[in-house]
């Protein structure tokens, strides 16, 4: 049971985006970066499915662990995150100002499990490809890096692996579903943006 806080800034109420604005944001955002894989540009569908499962397209969520780590926003990015792309005043309970921390976050994270594949050769570079590295990236933004490099460094890049082996953890089993997929409101993004 998590016993985390869920607060609605600035008067309690939800602001939801609809899951096409974020993609078409991601989109507008994006560009092809230079991995050992080649050019590669993180797909809108990995930011639906991390919207869908972090906030449920909530712009304004900021949730407090029992611990006191602290979340904000329709990705639920942390004050450290923040810092680490440099930009600690930007608002994450903004679609703009999330993504603008999201995007090269996930881009240096990209580029760290695309090393990781390369570095254990194999057939899991067709994998990253196509798609498995999304829920790696779940992964490196859930867990944090060091996990999915772990997994990647023990077992390679390899989802439906993951799941075999990990059954115990199906809720992360469906959150790198989603950001593979784009997750269940997918298709009407896909259609409308």
């Amino acid at each position: 049971m998590n016993n985390r806080t869920v607060a609605f800034p600035p008067d309690g109420t939800r602001i939801y985006v609809q899951p096409r604005d974020v993609a078409a944001a991601w989109r507008a955002a994006t560009r092809p970066i230079v991995t050992v894989l080649g050019p590669l540009t993180i797909s809108a569908r990995y930011a639906v499915g991390t919207a869908q499962r972090e906030s449920d397209f909530s712009l304004n969520e900021v949730d407090t662990e029992p611990s006191g780590f602290v979340s904000t926003g329709i990705f639920q990015l942390s004050d450290d995150e923040r810092q680490e792309v440099k930009l600690p005043g930007v608002d994450m309970t903004t679609l703009d100002g999330s993504i603008s921390v999201m995007v090269p976050l996930s881009q240096r994270r990209m580029i760290s499990i695309c090393q990781a594949t390369v570095n254990i050769g194999g057939q899991s570079i067709t994998n990253a490809l196509r798609g498995d590295l999304y829920a790696y990236l779940a992964i490196a933004h859930n867990e944090g890096l060091h996990a999915a490099l772990k997994s990647i460094g023990r077992y390679g890049l390899d989802w439906l692996a993951w799941k075999t082996r990990n059954p115990h953890l199906s809720q992360m089993g469906y959150y790198g579903d989603d950001c593979i997929t784009g997750g269940a409101l997918w298709p009407s993004v896909l259609d409308s943006a």
